[in-house]
C-alpha cells in the first residue's frame, strides 16, 4: 500500500518521499449495507380511489364521438382502474384515455391502457 501511494504521488506530483520515510494511513472511509430480511417498502402503494382533480375539461374525439366533457385525474392520485374517456395530468405530462379504454397503474407505477376495454 506504502508503494502504490509512492507511486500515485509521484504521478501526480512529480516527487514523492524516500523508501526510508514512514507513511501513515490518516483517513479510511467505510460505507456498508445491510441486507433486510424483508423489503423495507411495499411493492405497491395503497392509496385511496381516485377522485377528479377538476370537474371537468371538454375534448374532441373525432367525428364519431365529437366534442366530450370528460373528468381530470391527478397522476398521483390513479390507484384505480379508470374508464375512458379522462384525462390523466402530471406535472410534466398529459395522458388522454380515449372512449372505450382503460386506464390503470401497474407495479412499477407505469400508466397502462387496455384499448376495448370500457367497463360502462
Amino acid at each position: 500500500m506504502a508503494e502504490a501511494f509512492g507511486e500515485e504521488h509521484l504521478r501526480t506530483y512529480g516527487h514523492r518521499a524516500g523508501s526510508e520515510e514512514p507513511v501513515e494511513l490518516v483517513n479510511v472511509e467505510l460505507i456498508g449495507q445491510g441486507v433486510p430480511e424483508h423489503p423495507r417498502i411495499p411493492e405497491r402503494l395503497q392509496i385511496a380511489a381516485a377522485e377528479p382533480v377538476h370537474d371537468e375539461r371538454t375534448a374532441y374525439f373525432g367525428t364519431e364521438d365529437g366534442w366530450l366533457d370528460i373528468p381530470v385525474f391527478g397522476r398521483d392520485d390513479l390507484t384505480d382502474i379508470i374508464d375512458g374517456p379522462a384525462i390523466i395530468e402530471e406535472y410534466d405530462a398529459t395522458c388522454l384515455v380515449p372512449p372505450g379504454t382503460q386506464a390503470s397503474i401497474d407495479a412499477h407505477g407505469n400508466i397502462v391502457l387496455q384499448l376495448g376495454q370500457s367497463i360502462s
